[in-house]
Formats: structure tokens, sequence, C-alpha cells
């Protein structure tokens, strides 16, 4: 049987994305979404000059997929988390900051208006974006090639059950299949929608 970034990488179209696109880095994009409707993990080379960490931020953005791709197991981890009350804190006091509720315990300032989150209730925001952050950010922890390089798994608050499976989903990370190869360029490649 493949391995998880395999198992989800499969049938998924890899883009370039724009240099200036607001999302800087990449996403992923599927359904209604998605101009194909098909999974699609948009991505920004010129950020990732080497192939390694082009290739790993590819899974990062796979891990997006998961929920789809992958139910039963995303949805394990994700109620695992929801179960954990150290997490779950963490995870409220993060939106607590992202909605201006509460300032940066780090910097002792509010975020600016014009960057809070404003699309999202609690829920949402961390069934569709904070968990997936969670299940990249702790498996990408420590690559200074990636944006996710300032974190350190070891100080993320969790239980044990919760970070067995992250450390399960870590070790699947680090397996490196072939993605592919990173575009020379971007000419044929499809722009993702603004």
């Amino acid at each position: 049987m493949p391995r998880l970034f395999q198992r989800l990488a499969e049938g998924v179209a890899i883009e370039e994305l724009e240099k200036d696109h607001p999302h800087g880095y990449g996403e992923f994009r599927y359904g209604d979404d998605s101009p194909t409707g098909e999974p699609i993990v948009y991505i920004n080379s010129s950020r990732f000059p080497d192939q390694k960490n082009w290739q790993n931020f590819i899974k990062l953005e796979l891990l997006h997929g998961m929920k789809y791709k992958e139910p039963e197991l995303h949805q394990d981890i994700y109620n695992t988390a929801l179960a954990d009350p150290e997490y779950m804190k963490f995870a409220r006091t993060s939106y607590d900051i992202l909605t201006g509720k509460i300032p940066n315990p780090e910097t002792g300032k509010y975020v600016p208006e014009d960057k809070r989150e404003k699309r999202r209730n609690f829920e949402d925001w961390h069934k569709y974006s904070r968990f997936d952050q969670l299940m990249g950010g702790y498996a990408a922890a420590g690559d200074p090639g990636l944006y996710h390089g300032h974190w350190d798994r070891d100080k993320l608050p969790m239980g044990p059950e919760l970070r067995q499976k992250l450390e399960w989903l870590r070790s699947e990370y680090e397996y490196q299949p072939s993605l592919g190869q990173k575009p020379d360029s971007n000419v044929g490649q499809r722009p993702v929608p603004k």
C-alpha cells in the first residue's frame, strides 16, 4: 500500500502560483474553490530554491486534502484534537488573538484590524484552517526552508494521545516520495484564481 503522502498526492495537479499572488507561498484548492473541481496544489516555486523544500511544501499543502482523500484518518486525528483540553485551549487562544479579542502574549499587541479573522467562527476556522496548520506545523517544525521553521513541536501544548498521532504523521511526512520535479518556469501553467 502506498504511504500517506503518496495517497494524498494521487490525482492532485501541481500548478505554478504567480509570484505576486496574495497567498505568497501556495495553497490547496478543491471542489468549488478549484477551477476544475479537482484538487490542485498551487505553489510559488520562486520561494523554494531547492527541490527538497519545494516537495516538502507540496506535502504540507496536501494535508488540506486529507479530509477528502483520507476522511477516516483525518476524522480520527481531528476528534483526538477536539478531545484534548490542553490543545483546545491553545487553539481558542490563537483564535482570540486572530480576532482581536486579546493581544498576542509574545508582543503585547493586537492583530491590526485589517488582518483579523472575520469570515469564520471558531469551529469553522479550526476545522478548515487551524487544524491543518497544526498537522503541518508539527510535521515540519524546525525546517528552516519552510514557514513552519519557527514551530517547536516539543512546546506545542497537547496531551500524549494527540502527540502520538502527530508523531506518526511526522514519520509519514519525513518519508521522501517523489512528487514530481520543480518547474523551471510557469510557462503553460494554469494561474490560481484570486
